[in-house]
């Protein structure tokens, strides 16, 4: 069986370009050397990025179209933070996480409209981000049930985790 897959996944191609735009260089070409095959040292940033996008379109048209066990199968290396439900959302986070870094991995999947939110000052840990905006990324026929079972305390502990920035979406 195939439950959806992450919302991210749908996002124009143009988002995740301006998302990693906004990155430095520096990360860009780390996350990007394992995937090169030949460096262009006049534009770093911008072959970083389509090495980057290349190789995420092509492991997302594989992963997307992957049945439930085929992917926990082929991603069973994969860990997770204590915790953390073990769905196709949260697994396929953790793999581009490993796969690309945690700072790139998080501007791959963060909503078009918080890229703007999420400033370095805000980023204590960018793994934690990932995990704390899956939320978002979540099937809702798989978010609901999880949701049942917290307690209040818990959901309200998280909200106040959040970065300063997502505060005022959360309030309202």
């Amino acid at each position: 069986m195939q439950h959806g897959n992450p919302s991210w996944f749908l996002y124009a191609d143009n988002c995740y370009y301006d998302s990693l735009q906004n990155l430095p260089s520096s990360i860009l070409t780390s996350s990007a050397r394992p995937f090169v095959c030949r460096r262009d040292d006049a534009h770093p940033k911008i072959n970083a990025i389509r090495v980057i996008l290349a190789h995420f379109f092509q492991r997302r048209a594989e992963l997307s179209r992957m049945l439930d066990d085929i992917l926990f199968a082929e991603l069973s290396s994969v860990s997770l933070p204590d915790r953390c439900f073990r769905s196709r959302s949260t697994v396929i986070a953790a793999h581009l996480c490993k796969a690309y870094g945690e700072r790139v991995a998080t501007a791959i999947h963060t909503p078009p409209f918080l890229e703007s939110c999420l400033t370095d000052d805000d980023i204590i840990s960018e793994y934690s981000i990932v995990f704390a905006l899956l939320w978002l990324c979540y099937p809702l026929d798989e978010l609901t049930p999880i949701l049942r079972h917290l307690r209040c305390d818990d959901v309200l502990s998280c909200i106040r985790q959040q970065p300063r920035a997502l505060h005022s979406l959360i309030d309202n």
